[in-house]
Parts: C-alpha cells; sequence; structure tokens
C-alpha cells in the first residue's frame, strides 16, 4: 500500500499465446497485448503512474489450438 493507501504491485505473471515468427517476435507482441491490457483495465500507463519493466522467463512453442482461443487477459499480482 503506497500513503494513500492504494494497492501497489510489485510485479506480476501472465501468460499469453501468440501467432509469431519467432521467439523475438513472439516476446514483443506478448508485451504489447500485456501493455495494452493493464493500461485499458488499470490506466496506469497512460496516467503515467506505472513504470512497467516486462520479462519473458519461458517463450515455447504452443499447439496452434491455443492461438484460436480467447486471450487470457488475467494477471496474478504480487507484493513483494
Amino acid at each position: 500500500m503506497d500513503a494513500t493507501g492504494a494497492f501497489q504491485p510489485a510485479g506480476f505473471w501472465c501468460h499469453r499465446y501468440v501467432l509469431a515468427e519467432d521467439n523475438e517476435m513472439a516476446k514483443n507482441k506478448a508485451f504489447q497485448r500485456v501493455l495494452h491490457n493493464l493500461d485499458s483495465e488499470f490506466g496506469w500507463l497512460s496516467a503515467g503512474t506505472a513504470l512497467v519493466n516486462l520479462n519473458a522467463e519461458e517463450v515455447s512453442h504452443a499447439p496452434f489450438y491455443k492461438v484460436l482461443k480467447p486471450d487470457n487477459k488475467g494477471h496474478t499480482f504480487y507484493d513483494s
């Protein structure tokens, strides 16, 4: 919590399935989806109230049908 009582996450975990030619393109596409979702859901980025540093812990091939499923927009936030 910050001085105003608002929750200040230390980080979060999420996953995305994207269609890409290589791992680097997959990371970039996934990062863009995550940033767009965070901003549309919370408004932190466009308001300038949060800095986000995204890291991909794992990039791997997934079955093609995973790309056809609706995007998972969930995040698991943690505070330490």
